[in-house]
């Protein structure tokens, strides 16, 4: 009997099931506290796209630039356009945060498949955004929700953990008004009334 419960705890510890795995905030709302110390995240909702022990990232969704047609945003970047096109949607620009601000990444519904998805939160998807983007040229198919972002959000490991108990941070579930909605002022209003206490 003894040697049955050594070998039964040998295969929990090998197979990691000896351990609680720790919770995370992917595909969670972080809603900055009004009380959080005047910085770039000040009033701000980041969208959280990947949480574990070595950190943290994510997107502000409230820091809107404008808008651009499909068109325009293919040719700036240099790609052909096919003829005809059969769809020019206009796709939000925001800043995701301040980190790598000169790459742009691509956050939509998961409503088309447009090749390679580098990750995926939840029911939002991040895209590559030429390869997406020129899919939607070609074939026409767009997403229900698409939005473009300049830059990302991330933390160390235990930086955002830290933040949290300082009370830097609320955590929401999201919802596609606060997701892919208007930004700014309004949808962090929205946000914060809609708090919640834990995961």
């Amino acid at each position: 009997m003894r040697k049955l419960g050594s070998l039964v705890l040998l295969v929990l510890l090998l197979t990691g099931c000896a351990e609680t795995p720790a919770p995370t905030l992917a595909g969670k709302l972080l809603v900055a506290r009004p009380t959080m110390q005047a910085n770039l995240f000040s009033r701000t909702i980041v969208l959280m796209m990947n949480h574990d022990a070595n950190g943290a990232f994510g997107f502000i969704l409230n820091r809107q630039g404008g808008e651009a047609k499909l068109t325009d945003l293919l040719r700036d970047l240099n790609q052909k356009l096919p003829e005809p096109m059969p769809a020019n949607p206009s796709l939000g620009m925001f800043l995701g945060g301040p980190v790598e601000m000169n790459s742009l990444f691509l956050l939509h519904s998961p409503d088309i498949q447009a090749g390679e998805t580098i990750t995926r939160a939840g029911r939002y998807v991040m895209s590559k955004p030429l390869e997406t983007m020129n899919h939607m040229a070609r074939s026409g198919e767009v997403p229900q929700h698409a939005m473009l972002l300049l830059g990302y959000s991330g933390w160390g490991p235990g930086q955002l953990e830290n933040e949290i108990r300082r009370g830097d941070w609320e955590i929401i579930e999201p919802s596609e008004d606060l997701v892919f909605g208007p930004g700014g002022q309004a949808a962090w209003e929205r946000a914060w009334e809609r708090r919640a206490i834990g995961l």
